[in-house]
């Protein structure tokens, strides 16, 4: 037992058996110990287990170890078959229940969360985030840290609460920076910093986020990445006015998830540029394309479905068809109706307030737009409670249609939930 547990931990932890050995042991003695052939002397034993960072009881105590083997072999077994979501859970909770060791604590949960990520169960994630915070406190690969870092953000992000998920991403980026192998993760949260900010309202942080992250490409070669990059860049400068900037970065983004065979990318970068082409094309073709991006989404992925029938609403808000623009709206309010998305559904409201009252339906709208900054007010998302206050307070004597257009040509006013292939 002894010697499988040497072997597990020293493949664990990415080791040969030659680096175990070190100049005191040989390879042959290390293989004949884990096979179980020969049962190292207290000295020996000492030595390895200094050597795998690991304290001398922890392979001479035989309780635990036979809860460790229990637990290795647990996740041997995760390892080699492919189980459902619920049989997957309940083995790696039980891990969890068994195990006293820190790094296997720690590990275990990161295994977890990716499932629970997998999913889509993030308020999983959320409910046990401290539990894994606490077992990766001390862990001495800080990776492991952003990883789990990273993760916890993520699930804030999808479920909406962007000051969290803000919070844990600077969190990730302080622990990833010093480390040279998590460059590829420092990259990916500048990323998510910035398509953070951008849910925040706060497009200037969420462009030096983009320009950051597109200076660490000088250094690696992350195309993947790097199209999101692009795309963010082309969001940010539609947002501050810079049109030609924002068509040649989220021209570069399309053909980059196309070099790279990413059709999702490639299909909200094209969504993109027919929003900034909008002037440019006919309502015909951009109508027709948008047709397109809706029956590729339709079922299958609820945010982007909901964000194209958003620009269905706009273009009718455009051309005062406000009826029309009304019944989109509706229907993006009814796609995401059962999922728990107070940001975005708050939103789509302000919209359908702001439709109403231009149907000359007052009382109605006013309702709909107090009830989106009330649902703001519960999250904490201050920019966007003082955006319906401004359009609960827009003067008579202003086209109230024209007044959201402006919000919604500066970024004051952003609904759509996925800036890219990454969050």
């Amino acid at each position: 037992m002894i010697g499988l547990k040497i072997k597990n931990d020293r493949i664990r932890q990415g080791m040969s058996q030659s680096q175990l050995a070190g100049d005191d042991l040989s390879r042959a003695y290390i293989s004949i110990i884990e096979s179980g052939k020969a049962i190292p002397s207290a000295k020996i034993l000492a030595l390895l287990a200094e050597r795998l960072g690991r304290p001398l009881h922890y392979f001479s105590d035989d309780v635990e170890e036979t809860d460790e083997e229990i637990c290795y072999a647990i996740l041997n077994r995760l390892d080699n078959d492919f189980l459902d979501f619920d049989p997957a859970v309940k083995l790696l909770n039980k891990v969890l229940h068994l195990s006293k060791d820190k790094h296997l604590l720690g590990t275990t949960f990161l295994r977890l969360f990716d499932l629970f990520a997998e999913h889509q169960a993030f308020e999983d994630i959320l409910l046990r985030r401290k539990e894994a915070q606490q077992s990766l406190l001390d862990h001495p690969d800080k990776s492991l840290i952003v990883r789990l870092h990273m993760i916890i953000a993520k699930a804030f992000f999808r479920t909406e609460r962007f000051l969290e998920a803000k919070r844990y991403y600077t969190s990730a980026l302080l622990y990833g920076r010093p480390q040279k192998k998590c460059q590829y993760e420092v990259t990916q949260t500048l990323i998510f910093l910035g398509t953070t900010n951008l849910r925040l309202g706060d497009i200037p942080q969420a462009h030096i986020h983009y320009k950051e992250a597109l200076a660490h490409m000088e250094y690696t070669n992350f195309e993947d990445l790097r199209a999101n990059i692009y795309l963010g860049l082309g969001k940010t400068y539609s947002l501050t006015g810079q049109e030609q900037k924002a068509l040649h970065y989220t021209n570069l983004s399309l053909q980059g998830f196309e070099d790279i065979g990413d059709q999702a990318g490639a299909h909200i970068a094209f969504q993109n540029l027919l929003i900034l082409n909008d002037r440019n094309n006919s309502i015909e073709y951009t109508v027709e394309h948008l047709q397109q991006l809706y029956d590729l989404y339709q079922g299958r992925n609820p945010f982007k479905e909901a964000s194209v029938l958003e620009e269905f609403a706009i273009i009718h808000l455009r051309s005062k068809q406000y009826e029309d623009a009304k019944q989109f709206v509706i229907r993006a309010v009814q796609v995401l109706e059962d999922k728990n998305l107070v940001h975005s559904r708050a939103l789509y409201y302000s919209l359908y307030g702001v439709l109403e009252k231009l149907l000359g339906n007052e009382n109605t709208g006013n309702l709909l737009i107090r009830s989106s900054l009330d649902l703001f007010s519960r999250i904490d998302a201050r920019h966007d409670v003082s955006i319906c206050q401004q359009l609960l307070d827009c003067p008579e004597y202003r086209d109230l249609g024209e007044y959201f257009l402006s919000l919604h040509a500066r970024g004051e006013i952003f609904v759509d939930n996925s800036l890219g292939t990454l969050s």
